[in-house]
């Protein structure tokens, strides 16, 4: 058992034995009365007629029973919080990712959120510069702390947890890559930031590199490779990760139309494959349209509008939403 398991009913055990005996001890004196039968009047009995091993014993009995009693009522409560915690929260512990009413302020902007993604949606975060989209992505992945409300993965609170504690990989348009390392090893770092990689990691990496179309590359540079082979690369470390949920920030961007699309559909077959869940932002709803199921549109700080992606029409009912959508065409 944990220190910290047992350290508050030892310090609470401490504090009701004296004053269980305190408390005693005031009666007798009040009151002339010693016709009591109690654990501390009759360890006070024994000191008084020094019979110490005896008084050791009762000593020892009065003290693990105060702990017993504080455990029990410790774990109560627990178990009472949790199932309270669940109870409230039974929506969120459904979803793999909850944005319950999360706001951030940037100087004197704000952004709100409220977001509920499912295990094996590919959500797309689309609308006009500034709206938040990175912001959101931030905020999950731990880059951003909240003024308030809370995120949760699979029902649990990650508000606290560092970057790197967090159960997300994270694609960007930059695809970072170290130039000295070779096209194995920046995958590798995906499993093992040290490297150290045992013959069941290099083989999920080779795996992973063959799945990305990189099979043959993998003693390559990064200055050897393509824009868009890079960008495999980066999606290959996210892939050996054995995170639920992927957080992609316009990682294609930069390439050509024809690229992007056939990026964006090895994403789609390796997020099928491992069921992870895809947050990806994008300012194409063609990029939308070809790989995510579900869309939510941020504007002024908010997501105004969330559903289907088969409702991204210029029809929509959110007039900015409807706007935007024939823009975009």
């Amino acid at each position: 058992m944990e220190w910290r398991a047992i350290r508050a009913p030892i310090l609470h055990a401490f504090s009701i034995s004296f004053i269980l005996s305190m408390g005693d001890l005031t009666v007798i004196a009040l009151f002339g009365s010693q016709d009591f039968n109690t654990l501390p009047l009759y360890l006070y009995q024994l000191m008084g007629s020094y019979q110490l091993e005896s008084a050791a014993v009762v000593s020892l009995v009065l003290f693990v029973l105060s702990i017993g009693i504080f455990s029990l009522t410790d774990t109560l409560n627990r178990t009472s919080k949790k199932g309270s915690s669940t109870k409230i929260h039974s929506q969120e512990a459904l979803a793999m990712l909850y944005l319950n009413n999360v706001a951030y302020r940037y100087h004197s902007d704000w952004f709100h959120f409220e977001l509920e993604v499912n295990q094996g949606d590919i959500v797309s975060l689309i609308g006009p510069s500034g709206a938040g989209k990175s912001t959101l992505l931030a905020l999950v992945s731990g880059f951003c702390q909240p003024e308030s409300g809370f995120i949760q993965v699979e029902g649990k609170d990650i508000d606290r947890l560092e970057p790197h504690q967090r159960p997300l990989s994270m694609l960007f348009q930059e695809h970072n890559l170290f130039d000295h390392l070779s096209v194995f090893d920046n995958i590798g770092l995906g499993l093992s930031p040290s490297l150290k990689l045992t013959e069941t990691d290099k083989k999920t990496v080779r795996n992973a590199a063959e799945k990305v179309g990189l099979g043959e590359m993998l003693t390559r540079l990064p200055s050897e490779l393509s824009g868009g082979q890079k960008q495999r690369v980066a999606l290959a470390r996210c892939f050996v990760q054995p995170h639920p949920i992927w957080l992609l920030d316009e990682p294609f961007s930069a390439l050509d139309p024809i690229l992007r699309k056939e990026m964006l559909s090895v994403v789609k077959q390796l997020a099928s494959e491992k069921q992870v869940t895809v947050i990806m932002v994008t300012h194409h709803l063609s990029d939308a349209r070809a790989i995510a199921n579900r869309f939510a549109y941020l504007a002024n700080g908010c997501i105004e509008a969330q559903g289907e992606v088969g409702e991204l029409t210029d029809a929509h009912p959110n007039a900015a939403l409807a706007e935007f959508v024939r823009a975009a065409h």
